[in-house]
């Protein structure tokens, strides 16, 4: 089984304010459901957004040959569309767009995804509370206690 490393995009935020740190999300779980995987836990006094971090254990096959590669993705509140506000303790992302994310990673490490007929991702998730704003600073708090989840593609 051949490794590649899978660089996926993770986003951060810089700045100079300072502010109280946030405590971790509890009861943070990650279910995957008809096309989807909902990310839910407990609201965080002060959050007025959440960013959820995936880490993800991908296998790819091409040519009946399994590779594997790894990565970080990472998905927040400030993106959702359903409408609802970025302080909701909740989010909901397609299946379809953890997969293209990944995808488009692979592409980016030089590999031709057209010549993929199955991927699995392994995934371990997990919640941070964070302050509003640009002025945020630096946000180093803690993160939920992780919960796994499991996505399955095969070429049409």
């Amino acid at each position: 089984m051949r490794k590649a490393v899978l660089a996926l995009c993770v986003v951060g935020l810089m700045g100079v304010a300072a502010w109280a740190a946030l405590d971790a999300p509890a009861n943070f779980t990650a279910t995957v459901g008809g096309t989807d995987v909902v990310f839910d836990w407990d609201d965080v006094l002060g959050a007025t957004k959440y960013s959820v971090d995936v880490d993800a254990a991908v296998t790819y096959t091409i040519d009946g040959i399994d590779y594997e590669a790894s990565g970080d993705l990472s998905y927040g509140t400030s993106d959702r569309t359903d409408g609802l506000p970025m302080a909701q303790s909740d989010l909901t992302v397609a299946q379809a767009t953890i997969i293209a994310d990944v995808f488009a990673a692979l592409t980016a490490q030089g590999i031709d995804v057209s010549l993929i007929t199955g991927l699995t991702i392994d995934a371990l998730a997990s919640a941070k509370a964070l302050n509003a704003g640009k002025g945020a600073g630096a946000q180093n708090n803690p993160f939920s206690a992780p919960d796994d989840f499991q996505l399955t593609w095969t070429a049409p």
